[in-house]
């Protein structure tokens, strides 16, 4: 394997799996290091378990992107802030594909995630400019798990990149690795807004 092929198979799996964990001060109390922790008595729900919404409610997030080729089997149903939780991850989960497409950054990420999180995708962004590069395809995602805590939103995820194509210089082909890589995210509340503090895929598959 040639080295620029390696190169391009480690942003292949890291941009599949958003395997580059970022993690993000929101600026709040919080100052200690790595994922903030969730209260151990805080309230967890299986995904699965939640009732999925019908389209009866007006304001219920949609599930299908198919602009950015996001797709989720269904959103656990959450109230109150943790809903506004919910729906600004799911606008960041829509930059992050967007970003793959387009290979740049775009308002859907800097507006709903920490810096550091930024930082790390902008650097995603940036080799794929560099390698003329960039995906195609549909990513499905499910939820496993959610824990509500205080400020604090924690999604695991299961990612299912199967249908993704890593296109470099006109030439698609399926990324290597697992095709579904779990996924953990943390979202913050500070002042108020709420944002996108750590994203970083799990060991393993499933």
């Amino acid at each position: 394997m040639t080295a620029t092929r390696a190169a391009a198979t480690a942003v292949t799996l890291a941009a599949l799996a958003l395997g580059l964990t970022a993690c993000g001060d929101d600026g709040g109390d919080d100052t200690g290091s790595g994922a903030p922790d969730l209260d151990p008595t805080s309230e967890a729900t299986s995904a699965t378990d939640a009732p999925t919404s019908e389209g009866a409610d007006p304001e219920a997030i949609p599930t299908s992107y198919p602009a950015v080729g996001l797709e989720y089997d269904g959103l656990p149903e959450l109230e109150g802030k943790y809903r506004d939780a919910l729906a600004t991850f799911v606008a960041f989960d829509r930059g992050r594909l967007q970003l793959l497409r387009e290979a740049k950054m775009n308002a859907l990420i800097t507006g709903n995630a920490a810096q550091q999180v930024v930082a790390t995708f902008q650097s995603t962004a940036s080799y794929l400019q560099q390698n003329n590069a960039h995906y195609r395809g549909t990513t499905v995602a499910s939820f496993d798990n959610v824990e509500e805590g205080n400020d604090l939103l924690g999604l695991d995820l299961c990612l299912d990149g199967t249908e993704l194509r890593y296109v470099e210089g006109g030439s698609a082909s399926a990324p290597e690795g697992p095709a579904r890589v779990p996924f953990r995210v943390i979202l913050t509340l500070h002042d108020g807004t709420w944002t996108v503090t750590e994203a970083g895929s799990q060991e393993g598959s499933c």
